[in-house]
């Protein structure tokens, strides 16, 4: 319960709950639920589904390394490969689209950080 300034009480779950399917205003493309809307207002990706694609996209990768090993080479080589496979793993899904620029626009905008 939430009161308003006027001194009454608003049951805000109720009202979530009463407008979950109306179309919300602006250019959010959403429902009150958060479903993400198509021609028409039918549904084309529910909630759940952003929710399970984002937590699939960025999981957590932990990876075990021996610091007791007889030259610190060793350890240097093994933490070069799991943070070049970590990153390969994070910048492998998105990469950006160039359409109207340059061959040499593309090279020194992929040589930026994002």
């Amino acid at each position: 319960m939430a009161i308003s300034y006027r001194g009454k009480n608003v049951d805000m779950v109720s009202l979530a709950k009463k407008y979950e399917k109306t179309v919300a205003l602006g250019n959010a493309h959403m429902n009150g639920r958060g479903d993400i809307l198509g021609h028409n207002g039918k549904v084309v990706k529910t909630r759940e589904e952003q929710l399970s694609e984002y937590y699939e996209g960025n999981k957590f990768v932990s990876e075990t390394v021996n610091l007791k090993s007889d030259s610190s080479k060793d350890v240097e080589d093994d933490l070069k490969k799991i943070q070049s496979e970590n990153l390969k793993k994070a910048t492998g899904r998105k990469t950006p689209k160039y359409t109207d620029i340059s061959e040499d626009d593309k090279k020194e905008l992929e040589g930026q950080l994002w």
